[in-house]
């Protein structure tokens, strides 16, 4: 069995944030990390700005539900789409 190299690598540790990775790339991603700090590192970054990206959103949609538009804004946006149909 092969073992990955760091451009290898790469690919699928962002995959395996996404989705379950089969068993042969699990073991093929914790041998190749326990032996990389440079990908361990890589591995860390990517699961922290995951991490960001899920924070910075979940701020983003809380702030969204606590705004809504005025009855002049509305009354504008259906006479547009009016307009435009």
């Amino acid at each position: 069995m092969k073992l990955l190299n760091c451009s290898d690598m790469a690919p699928l540790a962002s995959k395996a944030l996404d989705e379950r990775l089969a068993l042969r790339e699990r073991w093929m991603l914790a041998v190749h990390l326990v032996m990389c700090r440079f990908c361990q590192r890589y591995s860390r970054q990517l699961r922290f700005l995951r991490e960001v990206i899920r924070l910075t959103n979940g701020e983003r949609l809380a702030d969204a539900t606590t705004h809504t538009l005025s009855p002049e804004a509305r009354r504008q946006i259906t006479q547009r789409l009016i307009n435009l149909g």
